[in-house]
């Protein structure tokens, strides 16, 4: 869970400690069983569900370019001015 926890306000190297991530990660465990959510859940969702990361405007997922479709080019960029 470390990439996903926040690193506190301050922290030197931006990066979340440990005691952050174990208590992030204890604080998921114990709101998903408030559910009864568990591992065995978790796993079965995870296999029968594809996800995919959709970025506009970056290639950190499945890139996404919303106005390809209605731009047409300009002719000024053709003669420079």
């Amino acid at each position: 869970m470390a990439p996903w926890v926040e690193a506190a306000r301050g922290d030197d190297d931006g990066v979340a400690d440990a005691e952050l991530v174990d208590a992030a990660a204890s604080k998921r465990k114990t709101e998903l069983t408030k559910w009864s959510i568990g591992e065995a859940e978790l796993r079965a969702f995870n296999e029968r569900t594809l996800i995919r990361v959709i970025t506009p405007g970056s290639d950190a997922g499945e890139s996404l370019h919303l106005f390809l479709v209605f731009e047409r080019r300009s002719a000024r960029w053709d003669d420079g001015r």
